[in-house]
């Protein structure tokens, strides 16, 4: 049987979030080049197919978070019949889901930390699981370089990986620059972007907010010097605070820009505390405020490991006070300096390759599923 290889196969597990930011947006970009002239085609299945004469088109078999033990006997198959049909096995992951919580001999913040929701869904089970199907691939993708020395140096996969930086869509986002503001900063609109899962309102846990940016957001607002948008819905410590700030629940991640946008906010604050999750996580809330003309302001940690923040123009370490935010975050109420941060931003997307279809982006996927 003659082997026509030109197509790529994703298998998603996650439509609404990372699945739409990790697949779904670069492979329609990467369809966009190469489709038309058949060069290369990316099909998005919501089935594992078994039939030969679809995997005689394979090129690439892209799987994106799949890690369960139900996964495994057709992670298997595809693996047994790879020397017939001679595609590529990609596996494809963005974040931390390796931890054990104490019941399982581990420490509250390895993995998954103990406010995020899925904390106590993370079993032996699915880690061996999700060992044993990187073992089957021909190469690992990550969004962070922490990531993938995890799985090399503390899970023991010696499978080759690569590092894909998550990016945006410019055509979501817009070509449109932001103008010059031409005036300091009186009372700005501040926002914040990140996911219910960085706190806990069922079991009253700070998480992320354990630090000083949760004061900083009460005094600001209780004394009206700034204007706050929480996304993802309202956390239970802004509850004295909730009639003077705007909530938006929870989007998916496809919708998600149109919210941030129609804000049009100054500042975006980015609160983290350290722990093996964070270390992991990408730059994306970086990404999405240079691309919407915000300012982004990110955690950097003390212990020496790394941020998501590092890349920030705009920087508070974890440990800074309500008097540090304030000292820092008025800095840049500056006009002169916040037109630069604004600039830099933008330049940083285009020098990174952090728009979906830049050429940078497009090159790397490329390499990965040929």
């Amino acid at each position: 049987m003659q082997v026509q290889q030109n197509m790529i196969f994703n298998f998603i597990s996650d439509y609404a979030g990372q699945g739409t930011i990790r697949t779904i947006w670069p492979f329609s970009a990467l369809n966009a080049i190469y489709a038309q002239k058949g060069q290369l085609i990316s099909q998005q299945l919501l089935f594992f197919p078994q039939e030969p004469h679809i995997l005689n088109r394979a090129r690439t078999l892209y799987f994106q978070r799949q890690f369960h033990p139900s996964h495994i006997p057709i992670i298997m198959y595809y693996k047994n019949m790879q020397p017939q049909f001679k595609y590529k096995m990609v596996w494809e992951m963005d974040d931390m889901i390796w931890g054990f919580n104490e019941t399982q001999g581990g420490s509250k913040e390895e993995g998954i930390p103990s406010y995020n929701k899925a904390h106590d869904k993370i079993t032996a089970e699915l880690k061996n699981a999700s060992i044993e199907i990187m073992n089957q691939m021909d190469l690992l993708t990550f969004s962070t370089q922490y990531l993938a020395d995890y799985v090399r140096d503390e899970l023991g996969v010696t499978v080759p990986s690569t590092v894909v930086p998550n990016t945006v869509p410019m055509a979501y986002w817009g070509q449109d620059r932001r103008a010059d503001i031409t005036k300091d900063i009186k009372k700005p609109k501040v926002i914040y972007t990140g996911s219910p899962t960085h706190y806990n309102n069922q079991e009253k846990l700070l998480g992320d907010w354990d630090n000083s940016w949760k004061d900083w957001v009460i005094k600001s607002v209780e004394n009206d010097e700034i204007d706050f948008t929480c996304f993802g819905g309202l956390p239970w410590f802004f509850e004295g605070i909730k009639d003077k700030i705007k909530i938006i629940n929870w989007v998916q991640s496809f919708r998600l820009h149109l919210d941030i946008k129609a804000e049009n906010a100054d500042f975006c604050i980015n609160p983290l505390t350290p722990n093996q999750f964070n270390y992991s996580k990408s730059d994306l809330k970086l990404v999405e405020s240079s691309a919407g003309g915000i300012a982004c302001v990110g955690t950097t940690f003390t212990n020496g490991n790394p941020s998501p923040y590092d890349e920030c123009k705009i920087r508070v370490p974890d440990n800074a006070t309500v008097e540090d935010i304030d000292k820092i975050m008025k800095l840049f109420y500056n006009k002169d300096k916040f037109n630069e941060v604004i600039k830099s931003q933008y330049k940083w997307m285009s020098d990174e390759g952090r728009y979906t279809e830049h050429a940078k982006h497009i090159n790397k996927l490329v390499k990965v599923v040929t």
